[in-house]
């Protein structure tokens, strides 16, 4: 048998959550005021806030990540997990696309 040769992908960035939701908003051509509709008229302005945070580069929390979850149907345990390695990355000096 053939020995496998390994090639891992070790990238020297990482995308940003706000940039990941920015593309996700201009695939689905949406602007966080109609992609927080899909929350009703009760969450919808905290749920624009929280995307606009988002949006604007601030820090993750559980409840912004439960209501990008609840938007974009991907877990809140992936933007969490993508905002904790941002932050490990920019402290490291790695490249963080999508921050200035």
């Amino acid at each position: 048998m053939a020995d496998l040769v390994s090639h891992p992908w070790d990238p020297d960035w990482v995308v940003a959550p706000g940039e990941t939701l920015r593309e996700w908003l201009e695939d689905r051509r949406l602007s966080p005021r109609v992609a927080a509709a899909c929350l009703g008229k009760q969450g919808r302005v905290d749920a624009v806030i929280r995307i606009e945070d988002v949006l604007a580069r601030r820090p993750l929390n559980a409840q912004t990540a439960r209501v990008l979850e609840v938007v974009t149907d991907v877990p809140a345990r992936f933007w969490l997990a993508l905002d904790s390695l941002c932050g490990l990355c920019y402290r490291s000096g790695v490249r963080v696309v999508g921050e200035p």
